[in-house]
């Protein structure tokens, strides 16, 4: 951690420190509340809760992480509260790259800040030998499936997220 070197003062009251947050941008001009923030940086491996406990002044905020107290520049705090979020899509069609030939198994991962935070399988095995080869071996065509469809298209509209996927567009493709 890089400890405060400076002389930095606590904040007052909560009053205070919401409206200090407010003027560095790092919560919105609206709030009356500070929502929970998060440090993503070299100090920390994975994204940890922090409190911004003081400040120096507008080029440096003291913040608690984890008991320890670290110095930051108030815009790369505001950075790590940006979330990356996308959603993996994977397809399997019967052995062809055809669209015509349809599709058999349709698997998403919602990941927010690299962290799995939902799935999706969607597939109907009726061979569970073949099934175990892969490429949609011993699976159900799905691309007429109503209740499947719906489901795939309820992720994408509770996430909203962007698709990724290896051959997006041939998933694209498929999708369409």
């Amino acid at each position: 951690m890089i400890n405060p070197k400076r002389k930095w003062r606590k904040f007052e009251s909560q009053e205070e420190k919401i409206e200090i947050l407010k003027e560095l941008k790092i919560i919105s001009p609206k709030a009356s509340e500070i929502k929970d923030l998060y440090y993503k940086g070299a100090y920390t491996k994975d994204a940890v809760e922090c409190d911004v406990v003081g400040i120096v002044d507008n080029n440096e905020i003291i913040l608690d992480i984890k008991g320890e107290l670290h110095s930051i520049h108030p815009d790369y705090l505001l950075d790590m509260q940006k979330k990356e979020r996308f959603i993996i899509v994977d397809m399997e069609t019967p052995r062809s790259f055809n669209p015509a030939d349809g599709i058999r198994e349709v698997a998403a991962v919602v990941v927010e800040d690299y962290r799995v935070i939902d799935t999706l399988h969607l597939a109907v095995i009726n061979d569970e030998e073949k099934y175990k080869n892969g490429y949609g071996d011993g699976l159900e065509a799905i691309e007429e499936n109503e209740e499947l469809k719906k489901k795939f298209k309820a992720l994408i509209k509770k996430y909203k997220y962007p698709l990724v996927a290896h051959n997006a567009s041939f998933d694209r493709n498929f999708l369409r």
